[in-house]
């Protein structure tokens, strides 16, 4: 696992958890529980599945399972009191549905600080680029581009926006000033 997948992939667990959590960790003094769930799911991984470092999709996968884990073991401890509609949508929080889980309810919100470019460009990469080749993709989608933007979209411009839309979006993640 190279450093950076292992930085990025922490990000985003540590998001992932925050939502789990989010109710319990506005006090001060457990600002920092959420760093340490996913530090917490790092160590267990590398105790339990040594063999799962070399392959960084399942270590993705076994990672959010454990981040999952732990953070309902959390919120146990911290709130033993939890209702049966709390039990069933911490059920729904899988590795499979957790992207669609973390789309569904904030991607909404991020897209509204960003440029009408970049959402139309990410929304086209999350649904395509596991399809096709960006070369391709940017055949597909030029016509809708140029009608919605007045302007014509090349590899290039496809790649700068779609970068740019990746660092912004880390940025609001990180500074949380969403």
């Amino acid at each position: 696992m190279s450093e950076k997948f292992i930085l990025e992939l922490s990000e985003l667990l540590g998001y992932f958890v925050k939502k789990i959590i989010k109710d319990l960790i506005q006090e001060p003094e457990r600002s920092k529980d959420a760093e340490d769930i996913v530090q917490d799911s790092w160590q267990k991984f590398i105790e339990k599945y040594p063999h799962a470092r070399h392959d960084e999709t399942v270590a993705r996968a076994l990672l959010f399972v454990i981040a999952r884990n732990e953070a309902l073991m959390y919120r146990r401890r911290f709130h033993p009191r939890v209702s049966n509609t709390q039990r069933a949508f911490a059920a729904q929080i899988t590795y499979d549905n957790s992207y669609q889980f973390l789309v569904d309810e904030d991607m909404a919100v991020i897209f509204r600080h960003l440029l009408d470019r970049q959402v139309f460009i990410w929304k086209k990469a999350l649904e395509l680029e596991g399809h096709y080749e960006q070369k391709i993709i940017v055949e597909m989608i030029a016509p809708e581009y140029r009608q919605k933007f007045n302007e014509n979209l090349t590899l290039v411009n496809y790649r700068q926006i779609k970068s740019r839309t990746g660092v912004r979006i880390m940025e609001l993640i990180q500074t949380d000033s969403l």
